[in-house]
């Protein structure tokens, strides 16, 4: 198998995925199962911002899903005048 180390922005991964200009990517790391056995292709990330909870006492933060909401194309067909 061929491999390459990649060095990407945090920037890059929050304009493709047009995160809200408050969210900043803290931290990306390789998630693991509860076994400690890493995941493939999945990965998770420390983002802050208003919309996430507070942190705890001791400065741990919340897992949380991320749910996007894409607004379907829509087609209109109107007659040529």
């Amino acid at each position: 198998m061929k491999k390459g180390r990649v060095r990407i922005h945090n920037s890059l991964i929050h304009n493709a995925l047009k995160f809200p200009a408050d969210w900043e990517i803290e931290e990306i790391t390789p998630s693991f199962d509860k076994d400690g056995v890493k995941c493939m292709g999945e990965s998770e990330m420390f983002i802050s911002g208003k919309d996430f909870p507070e942190t705890n006492n001791r400065g741990d933060a919340e897992d949380v899903v991320l749910i996007v909401h894409k607004e379907a194309i829509t087609f209109e067909v109107k007659k040529r005048r």
